[in-house]
């Protein structure tokens, strides 16, 4: 088998758009993540250690509880 690595790797530009906006958050615990910005535990693990709240995918229904909301496409 050939693997073929393609030249451009990592996150698409929409999710490092909304990585740089949780960067920007002095303080997390007051924001709720409505579903995953990005399909990736690590960095999934990060944001909740940072003190983000989140709502999973298959709760988006739900309201969230804090008054700031980050919403994914």
């Amino acid at each position: 088998m050939r693997v073929i690595r393609a030249d451009a790797m990592g996150f698409c530009f929409g999710v490092r758009d909304a990585l740089k906006l949780t960067d920007a958050v002095s303080h997390p615990e007051l924001v709720t993540i409505h579903g995953e910005l990005v399909h990736n535990q690590s960095v999934q693990n990060h944001l909740k250690n940072r003190g983000f709240l989140t709502t999973p995918e298959d709760q988006r229904q739900a309201v969230p509880a804090t008054k700031t909301v980050l919403i994914t496409a």
